[in-house]
């Protein structure tokens, strides 16, 4: 799809900071050991978001309860506001891949071990995935379209199509497309249970967004110029073959080592790297944008698809 989008500014939320240059340096992020569920396993190293550097957002009254994830989209989205010239013509995306689970296992935990009169009443509203979207909407004030979008890393591609939809059709003026990911002990069991964490992935908190607005062709700034998706497999068999019709698409070979981590493409003696799904991508195509040549990005979901950006 050819989107032709201008990014107008970009927000970043990283264990490393907030700035491009704490994206570079992915290697110096400290790990965190994780206590596993499942006693007498080995700590799961993790990337976390120190919530002290987002204590301002938990003070504001409308954040008080929120979810950890809540407050990494709401200061990603925050960086992406200063050129917005109005709000109420401004659309928001925001992309999820395990949503705001820490608070859905905590009341289904205490209703499990303390009964259903002991769970918070107060707790249930943030368990529901779109309770992100709507906390960082009203803490912003945002006027226009609002959508909450689950999926893979793929994701982010459909949320960028989305955004220039949107664009093109008139509903907004500007949109941002946002991805936040937070880290719970239930869901890096499941990681453990597909293999990934013994193929490297260290899981990783923080949030991206990309402040977007129709190509002017005057300019001369970066853009987003197409996307292609829809590449599925289910086999290593059907992966290699996927790879191939991209390579096709893009018009060349593709690395063989990837620049993010993926089941996929990545083998039990590559070195742990961070992952925070959606987030991981949004984060490099900011990295992207920040160099002067046509870049393509491929993109390959742990989801069993596939697709690629490209930018001018």
């Amino acid at each position: 799809m050819n989107l032709n989008l201008d990014v107008q500014s970009w927000g970043i939320v990283s264990p490393g900071g907030t700035t491009v240059l704490s994206l570079e340096q992915k290697s110096e992020w400290p790990a965190y050991p994780l206590p596993r569920l499942k006693t007498n396993r080995k700590a799961t190293p993790i990337n976390k978001i120190d919530l002290q550097s987002l204590a301002h957002w938990q003070r504001e009254p409308r954040l008080r309860r929120a979810t950890p994830m809540t407050y990494f989209l709401t200061e990603a989205v925050d960086q992406c506001l200063k050129k917005c010239m109005n709000r109420d013509r401004l659309g928001l995306i925001v992309i999820n891949f395990t949503g705001s689970i820490t608070y859905s296992r905590r009341f289904y935990q205490e209703i499990v071990e303390q009964g259903p009169r002991a769970a918070s009443p107060m707790m249930f509203p943030e368990t529901v995935f779109n309770s992100p979207a709507s906390h960082v909407v009203a803490q912003h004030k945002i006027g226009g379209p609002v959508y909450s979008l689950l999926g893979d890393e793929t994701a982010w591609i459909a949320a960028l199509e989305t955004a220039a939809l949107w664009l093109q059709l008139g509903k907004a003026d500007e949109v941002i497309v946002a991805a936040g990911y937070e880290i719970d002990a239930m869901s890096v069991e499941a990681y453990h249970a597909a293999g990934w964490i013994r193929k490297g992935m260290i899981p990783t908190e923080g949030a991206a967004a990309l402040s977007l607005r129709r190509a002017d062709p005057t300019s001369s700034s970066r853009t987003i110029h197409q996307t292609e998706q829809g590449f599925l497999y289910r086999t290593k068999a059907e992966f290699l073959e996927v790879k191939s019709q991209m390579e096709k698409k893009i018009g060349a070979s593709l690395p063989t080592e990837q620049i993010l981590w993926n089941p996929w493409t990545t083998t039990n003696a590559s070195p742990r790297t961070s992952h925070a799904f959606g987030v991981s991508i949004g984060w490099e195509t900011i990295q992207l944008l920040q160099t002067t040549r046509e870049t393509v990005l491929p993109v390959f979901g742990c989801n069993h698809q596939a697709g690629f950006i490209r930018f001018n």
